[in-house]
């Protein structure tokens, strides 16, 4: 196995072996759909959203769950002849990505690693809610946060190539959503 495909809520959905021709889907483990943003299934070959509907979990059955993965199904078979179905996953979550002005998206991972070494930074979250602006929700070590914002502030201008407005602001705790999770990056 080269690479693994899953998530926390279903762990292992598909891997990769040697030839990397796409995942093999653990279809005896799982059914994975890809829908449009309506819902609609969309035929191997077309992008859109991940469905997973975990055929494991007896304690509480995820049924066609959406977990904002992007992927395709793949049309092809291959060459190891394991007769499980090939998909392959596309660009992380599509809800994560800051999308800068002129269309270009960004990994997350591109500013989640850049700040989190940011002396005294205990908690972050970097929400966009316009297309040419950044929030950064911070909770620091006591009296570390003005250079702390500071840096932050300078590291996301250079990544955003200046095309952003860059706001830093302190906060005693950055609350978690309602489904229990914590985003980090939130647009």
């Amino acid at each position: 196995v080269y690479d693994v495909y899953g998530s926390t809520e279903t762990k292992e959905l598909a891997w990769q072996c040697p030839q990397a021709n796409g995942y093999h889907i653990n279809e005896d483990e799982a059914i994975i759909e890809i829908v449009d943003e309506e819902g609609r299934l969309l035929p191997p070959g077309r992008p859109g959203h991940i469905v997973v509907t975990d055929l494991r979990n007896r304690a509480m059955p995820l049924i066609r769950y959406r977990n904002y993965d992007q992927g395709i199904l793949l049309k092809d078979t291959c060459p190891c002849n394991i007769q499980f179905a090939l998909m392959k996953p596309l660009n992380g979550r599509a809800s994560e990505f800051i999308r800068l002005p002129d269309g270009r998206q960004l990994s997350p991972f591109l500013f989640t690693t850049a700040i989190e070494k940011t002396a005294g930074l205990l908690q972050y979250q970097i929400v966009q809610e316009r297309i040419d602006a950044l929030r950064v929700k911070t909770v620091f070590k006591d009296g570390l946060f003005p250079h702390g914002h500071t840096t932050i502030k300078s590291i996301l201008t250079k990544l955003t190539e200046n095309t952003m407005t860059i706001e830093v602001e302190a906060c005693d705790q950055i609350t978690i959503e309602e489904n229990g999770k914590f985003k980090v990056v939130q647009n």
